[in-house]
Parts: C-alpha cells; sequence; structure tokens
C-alpha cells in the first residue's frame, strides 16, 4: 500500500479508481484484464517494465511484486502462503478477468 501511495496513487487513484491512468480495481480493471488477456504473471510483467510511467524500471523486483500482490488483494483475491514473485509457480494461471 505504501509503494502504491507513493509511486502509483497519483495517475491510478488513491482506492485504485483510476484517474490519468486506468481503474485497477472493480468492474473496470477486470475489464481490462480481460481486453488484455492478463494473468498476474502477464501483469506483474507490464507493470515491471512500463511504470511508473515517467521512470519504468526504476522499482525493485520486490517493489514490482508487491504492488501485484496490492492490487490482487485489493480485488478480493487470497493471499498466498509465500511472497508473491515472477517465480510463483501458478501465477500465468491467475487470470484476472472476472
Amino acid at each position: 500500500a505504501t509503494i502504491f501511495a507513493q509511486q502509483c496513487a497519483t495517475c491510478h487513484g488513491a482506492s485504485l479508481e483510476g484517474v490519468a491512468g486506468p481503474a485497477l480495481k472493480g468492474t473496470a480493471f477486470h475489464q481490462m484484464a480481460a481486453a488484455q488477456a492478463l494473468n498476474a504473471a502477464s501483469l506483474l510483467q507490464v507493470i515491471s517494465e512500463s511504470m511508473p510511467q515517467d521512470n519504468p524500471g526504476t522499482l525493485s523486483a520486490t517493489q514490482y511484486a508487491d504492488l501485484v500482490a496490492f492490487i490482487l488483494q485489493q480485488n478480493g483475491y487470497p493471499a498466498g502462503t509465500t511472497e508473491l514473485s515472477a517465480t510463483t509457480p501458478g501465477l500465468k494461471d491467475l487470470t484476472l478477468s472476472q
């Protein structure tokens, strides 16, 4: 939540509702995910390579994984038993469209 507030909220909204950037929560997020065929692994890849928009790729791998975990948590996905990372088993199987 702290990283999101510092790095993402300006564009995506404090409540992930979307401002200049797309919503990262709720129906709008799930529709965007479906249109882009996103899963948790591809979301992590997109965010890691393109965010923050004014300075992409500048956060650590752990920070990017924490951001994706936060987005998933805010969308009601249950927490796993291990810390999320790019190598988390099953990440590609977690679809984000509803």
